[in-house]
C-alpha cells in the first residue's frame, strides 16, 4: 500500500537530530506481569503483545521506495520481523523515582526507528518504585496521528483485569510474511502513475458539476487565507523568535505536569470556555515566566494546534488524518482573567476562521505533486518561519484500563520535535488525571523542570483569580454541555477513542463535528466577549 504524501512527508522531514516518532509512556502495577521469582515476564508479554496486533498487518510492515527516490514510498511486510525486536526490557536504578523513570525514557525515545523493520517499539521498564513498570511507546508519525496512536494503545488494552476471551476476539495469528517482487512492485508503481491523470480528471469534473459546493469551498479558502494573513489581535503572521526556535541536537528532556481533568473541567465551565482553553492559558503563563526569565520580550507566540479529521468508524485504524490551524497565544505579563479572555478569543477567532479546512484543502493538493518536490519542501521544517510551537490534545479512556492483568495508572504523552521546534507539548486525559507532556531539546532547554512549574503555577493563578459568579458561556457555536465542549474544543482531536470512552452518564461519547462552519455570531444570544477584529493590512 502506498504511504499518503502526508505520511511520506514524516520520513522525509526525519534526520538523526529530528526522530519522526510519537511516544508515550505509561506507569502500571505491574504485580500480573512478574513470574515466580517475581521478575518480569518478558517472554509471556511478548506473545501476549503478538497475538493482540496480529490482526493489524501494517505492524508487520516497513516503508521501501521500490521506484527510487523519484517515488512514493510503500508498505510492504518485513521478511524478517521478530516480535522480540519490538517488545524490549529495560530497567531503572533503585529507588526508580519519577525523576529516574523520566530520564531512563529521554533515552529510549530519541533514537529514531530501524526504517529495515516495522516502525515501533514497546519497551517494559522495570524496577519503579512500589514495583511498578513503566510502558514506553514508540510509533513513527507515518503510521499514525495522536489520536491514532491512542486507539493503537486502545487494541492493547482491555476495560476489566481478566476479560473472557472464550469467544473470539477477532484477532487470530498472522500469516507468514508476503514479500512481493522488486518487479511486482514497480508494476503497482507505473499502474498508479496511470491512473493519476484520471484522478485528476475526476476532480475537474466534480468541480464542474458542483459549483455551488466550489464556491462555498472557495470562499470557506479565502477567509481562511485571510485570517492567516491577519492574526487575531494584530502582529506578524511570521513567528518572533525566541529559545524554542533553534536548530536540535541529540539529547532531550522530558518533564510533565498533572492537573485534575475535573476541576480543570470546572474551572473552565465557570470561566465561560473549555478545558482547552486553560490549559492553553497555563502553557502561555508558563512560556510567558521562562521568556522574561530569559530576558526575551515577546507579546504573543504563534502555536500550530493539530486537529484530527477522524470519523468515528475510523478510530482503531493507522494512518494519518489529521490538519491543524495556528493561535497566538498572549505571553507577555497580565492578569490571568485577561490571559484566559485573549486566549479564548485567540482560539475563537482561528476556529471560525476555517484555517482547518483550508490546510486539509492544501494537504490534499500536494498528493498529486511530484515525490522530489514533496520531499524538498518537507525538509523545509527545518527553516520554517511560522511557528513557534506545537501543542496537541489527544482525549483519552475515561475509565481504567489493563493490559494482561495489569492497571494503566497513569499515562503521559510525548510530541516529537520537528526542524526548529526545540519545544513540543502533548496533553492527555485519562480518567481524572489530564497530563502535560513537555518534550524538549536538552541544550535549549536545561531549565524544563522550572517551565513545568511555571505552568503549573499558571493553573493556580487562573484558579485563584476565578470569579465567585459563573460567567455565561453564550458563544453560539459552543457545544451545549461542558463534556462536549472538551470534545469540540480546538485544541487537538475532535473526539475519543471508541473503546471505553463514555460521557458522565455512563453513554459512548459522541464525536464533535470541530470542522464544521460556526454559526453567524449573534444568531439568537448574547454575546459576553465580541469576536476580535483582523488588523487592517
Amino acid at each position: 500500500m502506498r504511504l499518503t504524501a502526508l505520511e511520506a512527508s514524516f520520513l522525509y522531514m526525519e534526520s538523526p537530530t529530528t526522530p519522526m516518532h510519537v511516544g508515550s509512556v505509561a506507569v502500571y502495577d505491574g504485580g500480573p506481569w512478574r513470574d515466580a521469582r517475581g521478575e518480569l515476564d518478558l517472554p509471556k508479554l511478548r506473545r501476549y503483545v503478538r497475538q493482540r496486533l496480529a490482526g493489524i498487518p501494517r505492524l508487520r510492515q516497513h516503508p521501501v521506495w521500490p521506484a527510487g527516490p523519484a517515488g512514493r514510498p510503500r508498505w510492504v511486510d518485513d521478511p524478517d520481523f521478530h516480535i522480540s525486536r519490538h517488545v524490549r526490557g529495560a530497567h531503572v536504578e533503585s529507588p526508580g523515582t519519577q525523576h529516574q523513570m523520566l530520564s531512563v525514557a529521554d533515552e529510549l525515545l530519541m533514537p529514531p526507528l530501524d526504517r529495515r523493520h516495522p516502525l515501533w517499539e514497546l519497551w517494559f521498564v522495570d524496577g519503579v518504585q512500589d514495583g511498578r513498570v513503566a510502558v514506553v511507546e514508540k510509533i513513527h508519525h507515518a503510521l499514525v496521528d495522536g489520536i491514532g496512536g491512542v486507539d493503537l494503545a486502545v487494541m492493547l488494552l482491555d476495560s476489566e483485569p481478566f476479560p473472557d476471551r472464550s469467544d473470539s476476539d477477532g484477532t487470530r495469528a498472522a500469516g507468514p510474511p508476503r514479500v512481493p517482487s522488486r518487479i511486482r512492485l514497480l508494476s503497482a508503481v507505473a499502474a498508479e502513475a496511470l491512473r493519476e491523470p484520471q484522478a485528476l480528471a475526476q476532480q475537474a469534473f466534480g468541480t464542474l458539476t458542483h459549483p455551488g459546493r466550489t464556491l462555498n469551498a472557495a470562499r470557506s479558502m479565502v477567509s481562511a487565507a485571510g485570517a492567516m494573513a491577519h492574526p487575531a489581535g494584530g502582529g506578524d503572521i511570521r513567528a518572533p523568535h525566541t529559545f524554542i526556535n533553534e536548530p536540535l541536537g541529540t539529547k532531550r528532556s522530558y518533564d510533565i505536569v498533572r492537573r485534575s481533568l475535573g476541576d480543570t473541567r470546572e474551572l473552565g465551565h465557570v470561566l465561560g470556555g473549555t478545558v482547552n482553553d486553560v490549559v492553553l492559558t497555563a502553557v502561555a503563563s508558563g512560556i510567558g515566566t521562562l521568556l522574561g526569565t530569559r530576558g526575551q520580550d515577546v507579546e504573543r507566540i504563534r502555536v500550530l494546534v493539530p486537529i484530527s479529521l477522524r470519523a468515528e468508524d475510523e478510530h482503531g485504524l493507522l494512518g494519518n488524518r489529521v490538519t491543524g490551524m495556528v493561535v497566538p497565544l498572549p505571553v507577555q505579563p497580565m492578569e490571568p482573567l485577561e490571559r484566559f479572555r485573549a486566549t479564548h478569543d485567540a482560539v475563537r477567532w482561528a476556529r471560525k476562521a476555517g484555517e482547518g479546512e483550508l490546510t486539509s484543502t492544501l494537504l490534499q493538493f500536494t498528493e498529486h505533486l511530484p515525490e522530489p518536490l514533496i520531499a524538498g519542501v518537507s525538509r523545509l521544517v527545518h527553516r520554517q518561519p511560522l511557528i513557534n510551537l506545537v501543542v496537541t490534545n489527544v482525549p483519552g479512556p475515561s475509565s481504567p484500563l489493563y493490559l494482561m492483568g495489569s492497571q494503566m495508572l497513569e499515562a503521559f504523552p510525548v510530541v516529537p520535535l520537528a526542524g526548529n521546534l526545540a519545544l513540543s507539548i502533548g496533553i492527555l486525559s485519562y480518567m481524572d488525571q489530564l497530563t502535560i507532556g513537555l518534550w524538549a531539546d536538552r541544550a535549549h532547554f536545561p531549565d524544563l523542570p522550572v517551565l513545568a512549574k511555571a505552568i503549573g503555577r499558571g493553573f493556580d493563578e487562573l484558579e485563584a483569580a476565578r470569579p465567585s459568579k459563573e460567567l455565561s458561556n453564550d458563544e453560539p457555536d459552543e457545544a451545549s454541555t461542558d463534556d462536549e465542549r472538551i470534545r469540540h474544543g480546538a485544541v487537538g482531536h475532535r473526539s475519543r477513542p471508541k473503546s471505553a470512552v463514555h460521557r458522565d452518564g455512563g453513554e459512548p461519547a459522541r464525536p464533535a463535528a470541530s470542522l464544521r462552519r460556526p454559526k453567524a455570531p449573534g444568531a439568537g444570544v448574547r454575546r459576553r466577549v465580541p469576536p476580535p477584529a483582523p488588523a487592517s493590512s
